[in-house]
């Protein structure tokens, strides 16, 4: 009999694109659905202790109630045309982003990358946004409507940085 033991995430985008690890015993290892919230969740492999599979876009309201927002970050990856010289404008790869750093990697060389998601201040007071990049990058914040983007306001824009080099930044 089939058994789950672990999901690898209790949360997500509603907006889908997630990887799910799933592991149990006995799963028989020709798994070819997965539902999640009421959506398929596309296997990418399927084995007899563990399922893979990539969340699909939620297209009603969550079932188990009401969530506001994304839950952490989302990463958009715009790759390097090399014909033309510049970044494409369509999205290469969107994924939830498990980390604030992104990796120094080739997929990552040339090419635009967007964080995206909300921050939510636990209690009234001073807080500090540190970043380095290369090349540039801006931070907006919005402190009245965050699903509103036109109501960002740009706090912090810097050009080329050392890697992890948070100390040598100013205000935009």
């Amino acid at each position: 009999m089939p058994a789950i033991t672990s999901i690898s995430s209790t949360g997500g985008y509603s907006s889908g694109g997630q990887e799910l690890t799933i592991t149990g015993t006995s799963l028989n290892g020709t798994v070819t659905t997965v539902e999640v919230d009421g959506e398929m969740c596309t296997v990418k492999s399927s084995g007899i202790n563990e399922i893979k599979c990539e969340t699909a876009a939620k297209t009603g309201g969550a079932s188990s109630g009401t969530y506001f927002g994304q839950h952490g970050l989302r990463h958009k990856n715009y790759a390097y045309d090399a014909d033309s010289n510049s970044v494409s404008s369509s999205i290469t790869k969107e994924v939830l982003a498990t980390s604030f750093e992104l990796a120094k990697t080739d997929e990552y060389l040339r090419a635009k990358n967007v964080l995206t998601g909300y921050f939510e201040a636990p209690t009234t007071g001073q807080y500090q946004f540190h970043m380095s990049c290369d090349d540039s990058c801006k931070f907006y914040m919005s402190t009245s409507d965050p699903t509103n983007p036109a109501a960002k306001t740009k706090l912090i824009e810097r050009g080329y940085s050392s890697f992890r080099d948070f100390a040598n930044w100013k205000y935009g």
